[in-house]
């Protein structure tokens, strides 16, 4: 919480006291004589003094709690939305900068790639230090795995040259993004005859990154 809004909400329970604490009120003695101001102040001092022990039994004055209650309770809804506003103006953010690396990006496949996995470690840094909440987080990790599929899908149609069935299995196997660990030991199994043995080793590795991750 930042020392602005503490300061607003030690200035609303100081606000809170200052007007739920009871006083008396001066009445108006202009046009009295002497002996009504006398009486005036005499009858005064008993009202005062009947409070005064009226408080002293009575020891908590609810209607002060109340009112310190009431401030706190609109305090905290009030930060509560500041806070609120807060993270979706960050999912917002979030969200044109990947948009904007998918678009501007999207005819280098490495290049867009690497953009991508750049957001992704921002904003997984800032999910750790509290800065996005876990709908936020769900909300740009979703944005991002589709976005890495389709381009994850472009390097295996571009890099490789891959049968209709293999490239079949492995766009379903991405279809959110990542490799899991029991869809990269069906892919170890396979044979990928019409590749060469470099290009194997390139899928290989590129297929191993992509299951760390789904971890």
């Amino acid at each position: 919480m930042s020392k602005m809004y503490i300061y607003i909400f030690i200035a609303l329970i100081v606000a809170s006291t200052v007007f739920a604490a009871p006083g008396g009120k001066k009445g108006n003695t202009q046009g009295q004589t002497p002996a009504q101001t006398v009486v005036v102040q005499n009858v005064t001092k008993v009202i005062v003094q009947n409070n005064s022990a009226a408080h002293a039994q009575e020891g908590i004055d609810w209607n002060l709690v109340g009112g310190i209650a009431a401030i706190i309770a609109l305090t905290a809804g009030f930060l509560s939305w500041l806070l609120s506003r807060k993270q979706r103006g960050m999912t917002a953010k979030y969200l044109k900068e990947i948009g904007r690396a998918f678009n501007e990006y999207r005819d280098n496949t490495s290049k867009c790639e690497s953009a991508l996995y750049d957001i992704k470690e921002k904003i997984e840094k800032d999910f750790s230090g509290g800065k996005i909440n876990d709908s936020a987080f769900s909300i740009l990790d979703a944005r991002l795995d589709k976005y890495l599929a389709e381009v994850r899908k472009d390097v295996l149609n571009t890099q490789f040259t891959l049968s209709g069935s293999t490239k079949r299995e492995l766009s379903k196997m991405l279809e959110d993004g990542a490799i899991s660990q029991e869809e990269y030991a069906k892919f170890s199994k396979m044979s990928l005859k019409e590749l060469s043995s470099k290009e194997k080793e390139k899928l290989k590795s590129l297929m191993k990154r992509w299951e760390s991750d789904k971890k």
